[in-house]
């Protein structure tokens, strides 16, 4: 995302279909910290900008990826809000505690727990009203997921490839 700006052009001319951003939080300075980085928020929001202006039929679709923590999971509702006319579509995912990348960076209290899946649970059922894309069976089973992963991952649930989490129906 940080360099979107600067490579806008290429990324038009090579014809990518979809373009996906990562930018944990509407407001930028839990973004910066989540990223450890000061004016990264500002820097992805006008690559976004740079990207929408120049591109052809919706081309690049833009998607915005946050990673749910504890810093931004009960400001979903205001993310997706705040993102709704910036980009072409939303998702979360789940800061997770196994990944084949080094964690060592991570500040352990972001993690959710087991007790905050009972209030994650609630956000998405109360958005899901208003947001179609938040009645998947991705986010119906993300509380069960912050509960018990390893649950999910036995019953051949959930599978984490590549950072990216994947619910299977």
């Amino acid at each position: 995302g940080l360099l979107l700006e600067t490579f806008c052009a290429e990324i038009i001319s090579l014809g990518i279909k979809q373009l996906w951003v990562s930018i944990d939080s509407h407001l930028p300075e839990v973004h910066d910290r989540f990223r450890n980085k000061k004016g990264a928020f500002e820097k992805v929001i006008q690559g976004i900008e740079a990207v929408k202006r120049k591109r052809i039929d919706k081309r690049p679709f833009i998607v915005a990826r946050a990673v749910i923590a504890k810093e931004n999971f009960e400001l979903i509702g205001d993310y997706i809000d705040f993102f709704k006319n910036k980009v072409d579509a939303i998702t979360f995912q789940p800061l997770q505690k196994f990944s084949i990348f080094s964690m060592d960076n991570i500040n352990r209290p972001s993690f959710l727990k087991e007790e905050d899946a009972p209030k994650l649970r609630d956000i998405i059922q109360t958005l899901s009203k208003k947001y179609s894309f938040l009645n998947s069976p991705y986010y119906k089973l993300m509380p069960d997921f912050i509960a018990s992963s390893q649950k999910l991952i036995d019953n051949n649930l959930f599978r984490c490839l590549v950072r990216s989490a994947f619910m299977l129906e």
